[in-house]
């Protein structure tokens, strides 16, 4: 019988055994501690996105979808007692250049919306992105009495369409995060106005974030409360109850966001930071885009106002009603939605209620056995939903910045197709949308006009102080900004993966 010998454990084997631990430990992803679970989520969302203004018409692939954009997610939460826990969030989104609130048929713009001029903070057309952190907050819960976080917050308030339906990848209910950079055109001119989609559907309602302290009721019998205040003084409060009766899926909600008492609140409808490069019939100041603060003349562009000084209120409110039948799947939901703005500069300019009101409805059901399949149509309208930022008014152009909101209505018609693949956690999108603006009743002599007293830009011709710059608006005639519009028309088409 053989004589069985054991492994030679001789030499420097405990050294490279030592060794390839340490590159291991030094490799491996580990928890801080032991005592707080950590969680890892997240989505790619991306899109290919077509538009046509009347005169001009783009495809651009790979646009980063804004309305659930790209994201990772950190998540942590440790039990304190058999009541008590506490936790945190972490919401990281990557910024990039193509996103589909910026693509645009302006001057001095790619296809992907991105500037030719001036620096872009998310690495622009071609580049790497810039990382953007959206929350990042600590929480204590009770089981009862809800949960309290501190640090960035969503701000919350406004209740924008609650999507039984599961169509909201492609029919957005903030459809500025889709249509902002895009232009109306006027029909007799051919020029391009300072109108966005922004104008039909107004303010992003519910969109924004903040430095604050928010409060989350836990469920009662379906109700769920919110409330928050942070950034000397923005506050907000919403009610949202869902709940299922005689075989109907039914959901409501209201909510309301309020600025007070802070003079150099920055106010941003789309989440864009405006433009740098002048279009036919925009007014560009010459010192561009101020900070917040700022009494210098700021950049505009159509249905995005961004106003740093003499706004001593602002107030926005929206409310939503949905309900879809289980077993035959039909669905309808929508939403209202109101801003009001009292201006200190201006006032009677500012003080004009602007708002908009959309409602969906379809089918949705697993024909196929991998998901949901939704068919819908929507409509929508928009009243007062354009502003127009001058530096003072005219009888005082060098004052304070104020806001001018014009006299529109505007409608936005869509359809599409949502479905769901649940084996993947996945869905796949289309949507179709189509913008018009009616003409516009200026509330102003010289709206488009650069006031007096005032130098700057007009179609990226200097002008002496003074002088007021009519003839580069004013083009035969009729200032582009007073319509007749041609419409605009969109798809956007892509998918969303969760992780």
């Amino acid at each position: 019988m053989g004589t069985a010998k054991g492994a030679d454990l001789g030499g420097d084997c405990c050294a490279d055994l030592e060794e390839r631990v340490a590159e291991l430990e030094a490799t491996t992803v580990r928890k801080g501690n032991r005592k707080v679970n950590l969680t890892i989520s997240g989505q790619i969302n991306r899109t290919i996105m077509y538009f046509n203004d009347g005169s001009l018409g783009r495809t651009v692939a790979g646009v980063e979808n804004r309305v659930d954009s790209s994201r990772f997610i950190f998540t942590g939460d440790a039990k304190i007692n058999s009541r008590l826990k506490a936790g945190f969030e972490m919401n990281v989104e990557w910024a990039v250049g193509a996103t589909s609130d910026k693509i645009s048929n302006a001057p001095g713009f790619n296809a992907a919306g991105v500037s030719s001029v001036g620096p872009n903070i998310d690495g622009g057309w071609g580049g790497d992105g810039a990382v953007l952190i959206r929350t990042s907050n600590w929480f204590l819960e009770d089981k009862d009495l809800g949960r309290v976080a501190v640090g960035r917050i969503n701000t919350g308030g406004p209740v924008a369409t609650i999507d039984v339906g599961g169509i909201g990848q492609g029919a957005a209910s903030r459809k500025t995060l889709i249509s902002n950079g895009l232009l109306f055109r006027n029909s007799a001119t051919g020029g391009l106005s300072s109108y966005s989609g922004t104008a039909v559907v107004g303010a992003c309602v519910g969109c924004n974030r903040m430095e604050g302290i928010v409060w989350e009721s836990q469920s009662l019998g379906g109700l769920l409360l919110r409330a928050a205040w942070g950034e000397n003084d923005i506050y907000s409060g919403s009610a949202r109850w869902a709940g299922e009766y005689s075989g109907f899926q039914l959901a409501a909600g209201i909510g309301i966001e309020k600025t007070a008492g802070n003079a150099n609140f920055q106010r941003d409808f789309s989440g864009t930071t405006g433009i740098a490069a002048p279009v036919a019939g925009l007014i560009v100041p010459a010192t561009g885009l101020a900070g917040p603060g700022s009494t210098a003349n700021q950049t505009i562009v159509g249905g995005l106002t961004v106003q740093s000084t003499g706004q001593s209120a602002n107030t926005e409110w929206a409310w939503s009603l949905a309900g879809k039948h289980v077993a035959s799947g039909l669905f309808a939901q929508g939403h209202y939605q109101e801003s009001d703005f009292d201006c200190a500069q201006g006032k009677q300019w500012c003080d004009k209620k602007s708002n908009f009101w959309l409602i969906q409805g379809g089918i949705a059901k697993n024909w196929f056995g991998i998901g949901e399949t939704a068919i819908y149509g929507e409509y929508g309208e928009g009243k007062n939903g354009t502003y127009f930022l001058m530096s003072g008014n005219p009888g005082s152009p060098t004052t304070s910045s104020a806001v001018a909101p014009v006299g529109d209505r505007g409608h936005v018609i869509g359809f599409g197709i949502n479905q769901k693949v649940d084996s993947a956690a996945m869905e796949l999108y289309i949507a179709y949308n189509r913008y018009t603006l009616d003409s516009v009743t200026d509330s102003t002599a010289n709206f488009g006009i650069k006031p007096a007293a005032q130098s700057g830009q007009v179609g990226g011709v200097a002008c002496a102080a003074g002088a007021g710059c009519p003839s580069a608006v004013n083009v035969g005639g009729v200032l582009n900004n007073n319509g007749p519009f041609q419409g605009i028309d969109s798809v956007i088409g892509g998918a969303r993966i969760r992780f």
